[in-house]
């Protein structure tokens, strides 16, 4: 091997494992897996991954907001905000074939009155309405895709304190869900978040017949679409 092109490669070598160059290729690796973090849920915890304070807080609002149904669901939103009301909203199918849908506030923050000197008694305010096997279906098919489509995202080293979980279960064979925290504007969570919070301000408002505007229609046969290109 000629001495020039001994040097070509000592040059070329330690160029590649330069520890400056190195770290400049494992960043915009990291951050282009990043960069679709919040397009797609992440799995839930199970029970025993929790701290304890957390599984007396779940257990809480399984006792207030979900124990007290006896259908189980088809569709389950849990919204768990850090400084308000947690809301359960639940879609299930009746022995005579019909749907209904079921949104459960808690009467002030679970969270907060656990840490409370005096507790007091929490109800959960009840908003029933059956809505049509269409309906259903699209919105089966909007938490049933996102679902689906859960995976772990790269850590970027950001501890999330204020903000809102929000966990996404369907039956299909069994319970399957998913869970996102505050996701960030522009994200496919992002939109799915969005089109949830209109869709259970419908549920709970004091329409006697619910119809889906096709505004929200559309959002949801696109979100559908696109998830599945992520």
């Amino acid at each position: 091997m000629s001495s020039y092109s001994a040097c070509t490669i000592t040059i070329c070598w330690r160029v590649l494992w330069d520890p400056m160059r190195i770290n400049i290729i494992f960043l915009t690796l990291l951050l282009a897996f990043n960069t679709n973090a919040q397009d797609h849920l992440e799995p839930t915890n199970n029970l025993f991954s929790y701290f304890p304070y957390r599984v007396d807080y779940h257990l809480q609002i399984t006792n207030i907001l979900i124990d007290s149904l006896k259908t189980k669901p088809e569709i389950q939103v849990v919204i768990l905000p850090s400084f308000s009301s947690e809301i359960v909203w639940q879609i299930f199918k009746t022995s005579d074939g019909r749907y209904i849908s079921q949104v459960r506030k808690a009467s002030k923050s679970i969270w907060h009155n656990q840490y409370e000197k005096k507790p007091k008694k929490i109800k959960p305010l009840i908003s029933e309405k059956e809505l049509s096997s269409d309906i259903y279906k699209l919105l089966k098919s909007l938490y049933l895709t996102s679902v689906y489509t859960t995976k772990y995202s790269l850590p970027d080293g950001k501890m999330g304190l204020d903000g809102t979980n929000y966990y996404f279960s369907v039956f299909d064979y069994g319970f399957k869900s998913g869970t996102i925290w505050s996701p960030k504007e522009g994200t496919l969570m992002r939109e799915l978040v969005e089109i949830t919070n209109i869709l259970i301000q419908k549920f709970d408002s004091q329409e006697s017949r619910i119809e889906l505007e096709p505004e929200i229609i559309e959002r949801i046969e696109d979100f559908n679409q696109e998830i599945n290109t992520r």
